[in-house]
């Protein structure tokens, strides 16, 4: 009987180890507690961003190696409705919209279908995507890196 309760046990703790992990410690998700903006915004004004112009994007994501709040391709609307083009890839850093982040653009779409109906892309394919430009910003107002300092 002892033996079931120790295997029991053994098997809750581990199953309750295992999901708090998955729930507290999601990949790509940062807080400024594990990258505090002060160590952020150095690290991303010293990138040499136009070293990446024409390479895909995961290669430009993989050479950061930083971890990101939230992950979402934005578009523009197209003049043919009801369809939206895609633009950019935002990396925002921390929960807030204001706080610091990176705008990664595409021209040419050879992985992605650049026309969405409902405004929503696979973020998969469109980090296969050549990047055409790249913008850091430490909010939304303040430029630090990149294309919007040209």
């Amino acid at each position: 009987m002892k033996k079931i309760l120790v295997i029991a046990l053994v098997f809750l703790f581990n199953s309750h180890a295992f999901s708090a992990n998955s729930i507290m410690f999601p990949k790509n998700n940062a807080t400024v507690d594990t990258l505090p903006t002060v160590q952020l915004i150095p690290f991303l004004q010293q990138i040499d961003v136009h070293a990446y112009y024409g390479m895909p994007i995961d290669s430009f994501l993989a050479a950061i190696q930083a971890n990101w709040y939230n992950e979402k391709v934005y578009g523009s609307a197209n003049t043919k409705p009801p369809a939206v083009l895609a633009s950019h890839l935002r990396l925002d850093f921390t929960s807030n919209p204001n706080g610091p982040g990176v705008r990664i653009f595409v021209r040419e779409f050879n992985h992605v279908n650049k026309y969405s109906s409902n405004g929503f892309w696979d973020i998969s394919l469109f980090r296969k995507e050549k990047i055409y430009k790249i913008e850091i910003w430490r909010d939304q107002n303040t430029c630090i890196n990149g294309y919007c300092l040209e």
